[in-house]
């Protein structure tokens, strides 16, 4: 019957149109992530060019539009990124002493006091901001100026450094320091990056500006970097 092959032919040309759409999505998703493992590839040769010049005693030139950093005249920007910061919290605990006297049923009267002590408490991080890296100092800018905390820290004052998926942690040379990091960055370059600029600065090496590093086709890969930021 007529009926039955037009719906027979509109049936396939509603699976026809499905599979058309099916294969345009497939095809943006895989351009969608080729696109963004060249930029993951741009971004880790950049990391890799910034490393070598610290090691040269270099710097690649790395420019942040609208920094929020208020740098010294004796530094250079060497890296600067999204982060968000955190510290070690604390809490008092109270712990109870003594007995409970049963005085009638569903009453009872505790004998002897109660105390506590203050512990510390794992690092939350809840502070969204910049990280900033330079020839001398780590800087933070909190993105709520006013609950937030924006610092910045001596190289030569971080006495230790420890490095995780996403973040990094480290230490200040302080007698009532307690740790405090960073999450939502790339913790293994950061972590690298401070310890060989720390070292840099104790060795009092004079760091001159190099030559942009260009890709093939001719482009600033920290400017890459610097966009992320």
């Amino acid at each position: 019957m007529k009926w039955i092959d037009s719906w027979k032919a509109d049936r396939r040309a509603r699976a026809a149109r499905r599979d058309a759409l099916a294969e345009e999505r497939e095809l943006e998703r895989q351009a969608r992530l080729a696109e963004h493992r060249e930029q993951e590839a741009r971004l880790a040769e950049a990391k890799r060019a910034i490393l070598a010049g610290v090691d040269a005693g270099e710097l690649v030139p790395f420019h942040l539009r609208n920094s929020p950093f208020r740098l010294m005249k004796s530094e250079e920007l060497v890296y600067a990124c999204p982060a968000t910061y955190g510290k070690t919290g604390r809490e008092y605990r109270a712990t109870s002493q003594g007995a409970s006297i049963r005085v009638m049923k569903g009453v009872s009267y505790r004998v002897g006091g109660s105390r506590g002590r203050t512990v510390d408490t794992p690092i939350s991080f809840d502070d969204p901001g910049a990280l900033g890296v330079t020839t001398k100092h780590l800087y933070f800018a909190s993105s709520d100026p006013m609950h937030g905390k924006s610092f910045r820290v001596r190289l030569d004052k971080i006495v230790t450094t420890s490095p995780f998926t996403d973040g990094m942690t480290f230490m200040r040379d302080l007698a009532s320091a307690k740790p405090e990091g960073f999450s939502r960055i790339d913790g293994v370059f950061v972590n690298d990056l401070v310890g060989r600029l720390s070292v840099a600065m104790s060795d009092g090496v004079k760091f001159e500006l190099a030559d942009p590093v260009v890709d093939e086709n001719g482009e600033n890969i920290t400017t890459h970097l610097a966009l992320s930021a």
